[in-house]
């Protein structure tokens, strides 16, 4: 069996409650994996997940059906947004999930029962395959928390200051199979000398310094951790001269991430600084830009029904949204929906719990 060593992050899994337990039955065979014709989204990735994942475990691919017997993904309303549940006798399993997001939690949960085991940094499939059966299983899931996540930490040569597109779509993809829903970036967007940053995650400036396309057109010198760049115990030195069978690791003798090479160890021509600053954008709207449409919600605080406002897209990640004038207090949340048809929303709590509000002048009446 492949072995890893899982990182401390994961120590966030603990906050999932088991109030189930397994009852003794007879396993048999998978007929098939079942869904609705008109599952959302997320119902239809559970199902290619399962597919998937039992194949690599049994040898036996599944075929995915509308109707029938044998796994079967529903959306369950009686259960909360983010719990699931796992009910079967050894001759169906039902997966359910108060939502298409916890139907594909549930999923993720059956593989690992059939030994796969998820990690930040990819999957763990045991070697020696195990016939196809149906567990007899009756447990409900649920996390402790909203939001369970990552927050990648910038401003280190070990960290995603190196990574690219790839990277983040390859963390984020593993994210939903431990059950997580966020991932934030800290950044320094500003500093006052020396290091770390200014870093091109975030850029500073007016609306007349963006063309139409929200490309920069006017920015400054901003860098991410390179070989060439001292900080945090490191020296500026060629990574040819690294010890310990280190320099083959590096195809050049100056690394650093995709976004900024070759301009190492930052950029100084104010052409080069918009560049950097108009590529790292590219490499996040290629790893996050996934909405196709963004509604902003906003009601009255605290009473009435939400209004919806489409914002208008303007260009990468960059959305505008006109609202009306402001008689009173408000409060408003937002939604998107990908390319995948999956829902978004931010703050993640809303419309629940809502967290953003805005406090309109008092009048002089």
């Amino acid at each position: 069996m492949k072995r890893s060593i899982a990182p401390v992050v994961f120590a966030l899994l603990a906050g999932w409650t088991v109030p189930g337990g397994a009852v003794a039955a007879p396993e048999q065979r998978p007929a098939a994996i079942i869904r609705p014709a008109d599952a959302p989204a997320n119902v239809n990735r559970a199902a290619k997940e399962l597919r998937r994942y039992i194949y690599l475990r049994t040898g036996e691919l599944l075929p995915i059906n509308d109707a029938g017997k044998g796994i079967v993904l529903r959306v369950d309303k009686r259960l909360g947004p983010q719990q699931y549940r796992l009910q079967g006798d050894g001759a169906a399993l039902t997966i359910s999930g108060g939502s298409d997001v916890a139907v594909l939690y549930g999923a993720y949960h059956f593989v690992e029962k059939i030994g796969v085991r998820f990690y930040l940094h990819g999957d763990v499939i045991p070697d020696r395959q195990i016939p196809p059966a149906i567990p007899a299983l009756d447990e409900t899931h649920q996390p402790l928390f909203e939001l369970r996540g990552i927050q990648p930490f910038h401003d280190f040569f070990e960290g995603p200051d190196w990574w690219n597109a790839d990277d983040y779509k390859a963390y984020a993809a593993q994210l939903a199979k431990l059950r997580m829903n966020f991932i934030g970036l800290h950044n320094y967007p500003e500093r006052g000398g020396g290091y770390p940053g200014p870093e091109p995650t975030v850029w500073i400036g007016l609306p007349e310094d963006c063309d139409e396309q929200c490309e920069v057109t006017y920015s400054y010198p901003a860098f991410f951790a390179n070989t060439r760049r001292p900080g945090w115990g490191m020296t500026p030195t060629k990574t040819s001269e690294y010890a310990g069978g280190a320099a083959s690791l590096f195809p050049t003798d100056v690394y650093g991430p995709d976004v900024q090479a070759p301009y190492f160890p930052r950029p100084e021509d104010p052409a080069d600084c918009n560049e950097v600053f108009n590529r790292t954008a590219g490499m996040y709207r290629d790893a996050f830009g996934l909405a196709r449409r963004l509604t902003v919600h906003l009601r009255p605080l605290g009473r009435g029904d939400w209004q919806a406002v489409p914002a208008k897209h303007l260009g990468r990640a960059v959305y505008e949204v006109a609202l009306p004038p402001a008689q009173e207090d408000f409060e408003y949340h937002v939604t998107a929906e990908t390319n995948s048809g999956a829902p978004l929303v931010w703050p993640a709590t809303a419309p629940r719990i809502n967290q953003t509000v805005v406090v309109a002048p008092l009048s002089d009446s």
